[in-house]
């Protein structure tokens, strides 16, 4: 137990300082972290699937799973959909082609997916996350209400106004004075 301690302290002081600094790095760095934790994420997936006695297709699943993560820095939706059809293509056309009928070559095909889509899509998302407050909070994190298309009713406090003003009363106010300016 105390070796396993030793491991896991060994582990923390190196993973935890390195993750701070890809994250504050941003751009292909952090692409490039999410990457790389997409595909360890999806290798212990496909060895879960293996104890259950099920086949996985771990080549084209990390490749698929660390491509998103990568893909989401560059690409808008549609480049990510065309990414996601390509490997649908893939897979299935491997798993046929590999895998004997009797030994469930669309439920391998399935499971692979199931587990790239599943990681490498969701890590995907914390790359526009992260650009989005890209100045990150060392050098101050915007205020997320200055994207609203309304100003709050806090701003009107200082002008003496009332502050309860319901919020479609707010938008309808904001809109009125922006088809004024």
């Amino acid at each position: 137990m105390a070796s396993d301690l030793g491991r896991r302290l060994t582990v923390a002081a190196i993973g935890i300082p390195l993750t701070v600094a890809v994250t504050l790095a941003g751009g292909w760095l952090f692409a490039a972290g999410l990457a790389l934790l997409a595909t360890v994420a999806v290798w212990e997936i496909g060895r879960m699937l293996e104890v259950r006695g099920d086949l996985f297709l771990y080549v084209p699943a990390m490749a698929f799973a660390a491509l998103l993560p990568l893909a989401a820095l560059q690409l808008s939706g549609w480049g990510m959909w065309g990414i996601t059809m390509a490997a649908v293509v893939t897979v299935a056309g491997v798993a046929t082609l590999r895998i004997a009928p009797e030994e469930r070559p669309f439920q391998t095909a399935a499971l692979t997916l199931a587990a790239a889509l599943y990681v490498g899509g969701l890590i995907s998302f914390g790359v526009p996350l992260r650009e989005l407050f890209s100045s990150g909070a060392v050098e101050g994190t915007p205020d997320p209400r200055s994207r609203l298309p309304y100003q709050p009713a806090r701003s009107r406090r200082r002008a003496g106004r009332n502050t309860t003003f319901p919020p479609r009363l707010q938008m309808k106010t904001a809109l009125a004075a922006e088809r004024r300016s």
